[in-house]
């Protein structure tokens, strides 16, 4: 069989090709490649394009360039990040004030929160003791120079109907007469 050199359509290398299969190429308007990696090269559709942030060269297919083009992630993220503002401000532990990791926690750690727990359980003890109750009525009828409705008092109304019974037996037990209704006992103003 006749054959003759021709020209790879890359690197331009002359290899030896069949005079049939030349003819056949040109009749149907292919091109000449010496190998594999020459005619991969060619039927690639990707463009080679430089990084907009470190300036690499790489290859992207033409569907996927844009107007701002990025060799890696990283790259993306440096560019992108630039322009937003810090929004790292510090948050602070409610109880030991150290630097707080997770942003929707208040505390910490496990340990800070069962401290806080336990020291508002001592603080506010005395809601649920009778003197407790007692305590707080005297402190109102003293602030306020009448005697609570239990709405005024809402947070002590539970433990006083646990040792009393009733909110108007607390008052009595206080030393002081209870309203049967709200505001029954009229007032005069003194102008």
């Amino acid at each position: 069989m006749p054959s003759s050199f021709v020209a790879c359509f890359i690197c331009s290398e002359k290899f030896c090709k069949d005079s049939r299969h030349i003819n056949e190429n040109i009749k149907l308007g292919h091109k000449f490649y010496c190998s594999l990696s020459c005619q991969r090269i060619a039927k690639s559709k990707q463009i080679q394009t430089k990084c907009e942030n470190c300036g690499k060269g790489f290859n992207r297919i033409l569907s996927h360039l844009s107007s701002r083009n990025f060799c890696s992630h990283h790259c993306a993220a440096s560019i992108t990040n630039r322009g937003r503002i810090n929004r790292k401000e510090s948050k602070l532990c409610a109880w030991c004030s150290k630097a707080i990791l997770n942003r929707k926690s208040k505390f910490c750690s496990m340990h800070c929160r069962e401290d806080s727990r336990k020291d508002y359980l001592e603080k506010h003890q005395t809601i649920h003791t009778a003197e407790g109750v007692i305590s707080a009525i005297k402190l109102f009828v003293k602030n306020n120079q009448r005697v609570p409705v239990k709405k005024e008092l809402n947070r002590y109304y539970k433990p006083a109907r646990k040792f009393y019974g009733t909110w108007n037996s607390a008052i009595q037990e206080a030393g002081f007469i209870p309203n049967p209704v709200l505001f029954s006992n009229h007032q005069i103003a003194k102008d």
